[in-house]
Protein backbone atom coordinates (compact mmCIF):
# COMPACT_ATOMS: atom_id res chain seq x y z
CA UNK A 1 0.00 0.00 0.00
CA UNK A 2 1.50 3.18 -1.03
CA UNK A 3 0.88 6.18 0.37
CA UNK A 4 -1.67 8.07 -1.84
CA UNK A 5 -3.40 5.02 -1.54
CA UNK A 6 -3.52 5.37 2.67
CA UNK A 7 -6.51 8.38 2.16
CA UNK A 8 -4.16 11.03 3.13
CA UNK A 9 -3.87 14.42 2.01
CA UNK A 10 -0.11 15.27 2.17
CA UNK A 11 0.77 19.09 2.33
CA UNK A 12 4.21 18.81 1.81
CA UNK A 13 6.41 15.67 2.02
CA UNK A 14 10.60 15.90 1.54
CA UNK A 15 12.11 12.33 1.17
CA UNK A 16 8.93 10.36 2.62
CA UNK A 17 10.53 6.61 2.15
CA UNK A 18 14.38 7.52 3.63
CA UNK A 19 14.47 4.70 6.29
CA UNK A 20 15.81 6.25 9.58
CA UNK A 21 15.84 5.31 13.06
CA UNK A 22 12.58 5.95 14.69
CA UNK A 23 14.03 6.64 18.17
CA UNK A 24 11.30 6.88 20.77
CA UNK A 25 8.39 6.55 17.91
CA UNK A 26 8.99 3.07 18.60
CA UNK A 27 7.09 3.09 21.61
CA UNK A 28 4.12 4.23 20.50
CA UNK A 29 4.72 0.84 18.88
CA UNK A 30 5.16 -0.82 22.11
CA UNK A 31 1.71 0.40 23.17
CA UNK A 32 0.06 -0.70 20.46
CA UNK A 33 0.98 -4.29 21.01
CA UNK A 34 0.81 -4.40 24.97
CA UNK A 35 -2.74 -3.24 24.68
CA UNK A 36 -3.77 -6.29 22.29
CA UNK A 37 -2.43 -8.66 24.91
CA UNK A 38 -4.11 -7.40 28.67
CA UNK A 39 -6.56 -3.74 29.91
CA UNK A 40 -5.07 -1.30 31.53
CA UNK A 41 -5.84 -2.79 34.81
CA UNK A 42 -2.98 -5.93 34.60
CA UNK A 43 -0.43 -5.68 37.13
CA UNK A 44 3.46 -5.86 35.80
CA UNK A 45 6.06 -7.10 37.97
CA UNK A 46 9.28 -5.29 36.55
CA UNK A 47 12.33 -6.97 36.21
CA UNK A 48 15.60 -6.17 37.06
CA UNK A 49 17.24 -6.23 33.75
CA UNK A 50 15.30 -3.29 32.45
CA UNK A 51 16.26 -0.89 34.86
CA UNK A 52 20.22 -0.67 33.23
CA UNK A 53 19.53 0.62 29.88
CA UNK A 54 21.88 3.10 28.44
CA UNK A 55 21.50 6.65 28.45
CA UNK A 56 17.92 7.13 28.18
CA UNK A 57 14.49 8.57 29.92
CA UNK A 58 13.59 6.64 32.98
CA UNK A 59 10.79 6.58 35.51
CA UNK A 60 12.71 4.94 37.86
CA UNK A 61 11.60 1.77 38.48
CA UNK A 62 12.82 -0.38 40.72
CA UNK A 63 12.97 -4.32 40.29
CA UNK A 64 10.16 -6.84 41.67
CA UNK A 65 8.12 -3.26 41.49
CA UNK A 66 4.29 -3.81 40.49
CA UNK A 67 2.59 -1.50 38.25
CA UNK A 68 -0.60 -1.56 36.04
CA UNK A 69 -0.04 -1.77 32.69
CA UNK A 70 -1.89 2.01 32.55
CA UNK A 71 0.86 3.30 35.11
CA UNK A 72 3.58 1.77 32.87
CA UNK A 73 1.56 3.13 29.73
CA UNK A 74 1.60 6.51 30.93
CA UNK A 75 5.37 6.29 32.20
CA UNK A 76 6.06 5.16 28.21
CA UNK A 77 3.83 7.69 26.12
CA UNK A 78 4.16 10.62 28.21
CA UNK A 79 7.67 10.38 29.80
CA UNK A 80 9.20 8.31 26.66
CA UNK A 81 10.53 5.80 29.83
CA UNK A 82 13.01 3.41 28.68
CA UNK A 83 12.28 1.10 31.85
CA UNK A 84 8.49 1.44 31.16
CA UNK A 85 9.03 -0.07 27.76
CA UNK A 86 11.28 -2.97 28.57
CA UNK A 87 8.83 -4.11 31.54
CA UNK A 88 6.28 -4.10 29.12
CA UNK A 89 7.51 -5.56 26.42
CA UNK A 90 8.58 -8.73 28.61
CA UNK A 91 6.43 -9.48 31.31
CA UNK A 92 4.21 -12.01 29.02
CA UNK A 93 6.68 -13.16 26.24
CA UNK A 94 10.61 -12.87 26.20
CA UNK A 95 11.76 -9.47 24.16
CA UNK A 96 12.28 -11.32 21.12
CA UNK A 97 8.97 -12.77 20.54
CA UNK A 98 7.30 -9.47 21.61
CA UNK A 99 9.68 -7.60 18.68
CA UNK A 100 8.02 -10.17 16.22
CA UNK A 101 5.25 -8.85 17.61
CA UNK A 102 5.84 -5.62 17.25
CA UNK A 103 6.82 -6.27 13.37
CA UNK A 104 3.32 -8.34 12.84
CA UNK A 105 1.54 -5.03 14.02
CA UNK A 106 3.12 -2.56 11.55
CA UNK A 107 2.64 -5.36 8.84
CA UNK A 108 -0.98 -5.26 9.76
CA UNK A 109 -1.09 -1.71 9.81
CA UNK A 110 0.85 -1.39 6.30
CA UNK A 111 4.06 -0.39 7.58
CA UNK A 112 5.66 -1.84 4.93
CA UNK A 113 9.25 -0.06 5.25
CA UNK A 114 9.56 -0.92 8.96
CA UNK A 115 11.77 -3.00 11.34
CA UNK A 116 11.79 -3.32 14.88
CA UNK A 117 14.63 -4.91 17.03
CA UNK A 118 13.67 -3.65 20.35
CA UNK A 119 10.78 -1.98 21.96
CA UNK A 120 12.70 1.34 23.54
CA UNK A 121 13.68 3.01 20.38
CA UNK A 122 17.44 2.57 21.11
CA UNK A 123 19.70 1.89 17.85
CA UNK A 124 22.36 0.44 19.99
CA UNK A 125 20.06 -1.81 21.90
CA UNK A 126 20.24 -5.29 20.08
CA UNK A 127 22.70 -3.66 17.33
CA UNK A 128 20.49 -4.79 14.49
CA UNK A 129 17.91 -3.31 12.29
CA UNK A 130 15.89 -0.59 13.30
CA UNK A 131 14.52 1.96 10.80
CA UNK A 132 10.42 3.40 9.37
CA UNK A 133 10.25 5.86 6.84
CA UNK A 134 7.78 9.19 7.64
CA UNK A 135 5.38 7.64 5.31
CA UNK A 136 4.96 4.09 7.61
CA UNK A 137 4.95 6.89 10.86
Amino acid sequence: MTHKERMLTVLYEKNPTLTLAPASLTKMMTALVVLDFDPVSVEVTTPASCLNLPDSQKMGLVADERLTVGDLLAGLLIYSASDAACALSSYRVPMSDFVALMNKKAESLGMLQTKFDNPVGLDELNGGEHYSTAVDL
